[in-house]
């Protein structure tokens, strides 16, 4: 008999990278990004205890490159749900860093 497989969340979508390759975002960009945090601040303060808000503004980070808040997020959710995806997001965001980042591609 096959046991159901529990769903694997998905790492939070990267920002569009421009036509140049810079990684960089655009004001655009980032303007509806900060938006969404403060969007999603706002619900937090009125349900501290939800960590799946954690997550979505972690996520946000995440497309800022904000990694500081994006782990602290990620961190508080755990906190508020030990059994939050924000686990596995952590896990996968480090990876990505640890493949991406740009002092392993230069000795």
């Amino acid at each position: 008999m096959e046991q159901p497989q529990q769903e694997q969340p998905q790492l939070p979508a990267a920002a569009p990278q421009q036509s140049s390759g810079d990684m960089s975002q655009t004001g655009q960009d980032t303007q509806r990004l900060l938006q969404e945090i403060e969007a999603c601040t706002q619900r937090m303060a009125e349900t501290p205890d939800d960590d799946a808000l954690y997550v979505e503004r972690g996520r946000l980070y995440w497309q800022l490159r904000d990694l500081p808040r994006c782990f602290a997020d990620y961190d508080s959710a755990v906190r508020l749900n030990p059994d939050s995806p924000a686990r596995h997001l952590k896990t996968m965001v480090r990876n990505v860093m640890a493949f991406y980042h740009k002092d392993a591609y230069n000795p």
